[in-house]
């Protein structure tokens, strides 16, 4: 099977293609390869197991179309009686330390529940992943995943500009979790530009915000630099703008699509990626000027078929059934192809707060029935996991690359390409 390595980022063009993971001194770094594709319909055998899961009530409530209500999905894939849902929503600081305490106690007297998700790498999920650690031993599985904990920027009129991951606490704190998925964004900004060119872009426009000298610094050294070096490598031309000098407080979000981006495509054709522009502004762009889109990647707007679906004007619900991805992905070639306008547009297969817990639940099923090490990773049978869930949800044989670190896993899916 051809890989395409899909990339997500946080508000950075999502792309990816033949990763090529750079890993800086020190670091154990493992990668791996699915050399054939599973057969569909294969499953592992398992005995069914209780599952606890710690988050916010709107995430067993959010609509399912938008793909993104992952209790729900565990809740189907494993038995409603195997979730156990350990609701956090409260406003109060002091309420949510105490019930923090008493969700820790409940876990820790509650033998039958066997793996634990979390949905980020905050403090408190550190803390609860640690203590439960010691009270519990090595008979609970404790999973996190992290994409979504991120920095933002604004522009002078307070628009998000890029976001940029930073962890509330640092992934290595959590010595009590077995698996914290992830997404590395280096490796994403130094997979880009291949990506982009291979889509038949030509060159990178990339925004940054000179006004901001946190930001400055860490475009420089997070994403303009790699960006730079592997344009070059590409063969795109690389343009940097600095959106301090275009933009005013004053201007609108109207002035910036009809006055900035035309200039741009004006001077470099419409075979152009746009980095650092946030959801809105991308698609408009894309869609006035048929450039290459590589969409970006927010906490609360991920670039998916259902995402593009919508904006494309596809009906996300037909009758009272929510429409299956696959014929999501139908429509959507259809309309591109139309247009066009097919191998110039990409997403993600789907979203990542839906395979991530999904995938991770998955194997600690597997890990509480023996059918993967107890005491270190089995990428291999995780890689497989994340391919099958992508290829059940949307009918596509992709996958991912995975690169170990420690008890983290950084998750680079292949991209879908319409």
């Amino acid at each position: 099977m051809k890989k395409l390595y899909l990339i997500p980022l946080l508000l950075l063009l999502f792309t990816g293609c033949g990763c090529q993971n750079k890993n800086t001194p020190g670091e154990h770094s493992e990668r791996i390869e699915i050399v054939d594709w599973i057969t569909p319909g294969e499953t592992t055998q398992t005995t069914p197991v209780q599952i606890a899961v710690v988050g916010m009530d709107w995430q067993r409530t959010f609509p399912v179309e938008l793909g993104r209500n992952w209790v729900i999905g565990l809740r189907e894939r494993h038995g409603d009686e195997n979730i156990i849902f350990y609701d956090l929503s409260s406003q109060d600081l002091t309420t949510h330390r105490v019930r923090y305490a008493e969700i820790t106690e409940q876990i820790a007297g509650n033998s039958d529940a066997r793996v634990l998700i979390l949905d980020n790498v905050s403090r408190y999920n550190t803390n609860l992943a640690n203590t439960l650690r010691l009270r519990r031993g090595s008979d609970i599985f404790i999973a996190m995943y992290s994409p979504f904990y991120d920095r933002f920027f604004r522009l002078p009129n307070n628009r998000v500009i890029r976001f940029i991951p930073i962890y509330t606490e640092p992934p290595i704190a959590v010595a009590g979790a077995n698996l914290i998925l992830d997404i590395d964004m280096r490796v994403v900004s130094q997979n880009l530009p291949q990506a982009a060119q291979r889509l038949g872009a030509t060159t990178l426009v990339y925004f940054y915000d000179s006004s901001i000298p946190e930001d400055a610094a860490d475009a420089e050294g997070y994403l303009r630099r790699p960006l730079i070096e592997a344009s070059g490598e590409a063969g795109l031309v690389f343009a940097a703008v600095d959106i301090a000098g275009a933009i005013q407080c004053e201007i609108t979000e109207h002035e910036f699509m009809t006055t900035v981006l035309p200039s741009l495509v004006a001077t470099y054709g419409n075979d152009i990626v746009f980095v650092g522009l946030d959801n809105w502004r991308l698609f408009a762009r894309w869609e006035m000027n048929d450039v290459i889109y590589l969409p970006l990647f927010q906490w609360m707007n991920e670039p998916t078929p259902t995402a593009l679906a919508s904006f494309l004007g596809i009906p996300l619900i037909r009758g009272e059934e929510a429409t299956g991805t696959e014929a999501l992905i139908h429509d959507i070639r259809t309309i591109l192809d139309q247009q066009n306008r097919l191998g110039r547009i990409a997403t993600w297969p789907m979203s990542m707060q839906l395979l991530f817990p999904l995938a991770a639940a998955e194997y600690g099923v597997m890990w509480a029935n023996g059918s993967v090490p107890r005491y270190e990773l089995d990428l291999a049978a995780l890689e497989e996991i994340f391919a099958r869930i992508i290829f059940e949800h949307t009918g596509e044989q992709l996958g991912v690359t995975l690169t170990q670190e420690g008890n983290r896993v950084l998750v680079l899916p292949d991209y879908l390409v319409y």
